[in-house]
């Protein structure tokens, strides 16, 4: 069950690191990094402006996304590759 966002915050499910290089190289558990790569599992209603109208998010559940590497996510479970919770603004595009 994935709990409803509020206003300004999504729910992402991180992307796995990836385990070899465009070349075909296998890279060892140690040297991954972090993809910043989530998929959209639940979005709020959207961030309210200062004169008080409602900006909707530009994505939508399900869409593959990228987010900012210095974040304030959240955890959703106790699992360490379960799904975060970040703000809206943390989005940075969709990738299509």
């Amino acid at each position: 069950m994935i709990p409803r966002p509020t206003d300004e915050r999504v729910i992402l499910q991180p992307l796995p690191p990836e385990d070899t290089t465009a070349g075909g190289i296998f890279i060892p558990q140690t040297g991954r990094k972090r993809t910043h790569r989530g998929r959209v599992l639940a979005v709020g209603r959207g961030k309210v402006t200062e004169r008080g109208v409602r900006v909707e998010p530009s994505f939508g559940v399900g869409d593959l996304v990228l987010y900012a590497e210095y974040n304030n996510e959240q955890p959703v479970t106790r699992e360490p590759e379960g799904p975060v919770v970040l703000l809206i603004d943390d989005v940075l595009a969709v990738v299509e």
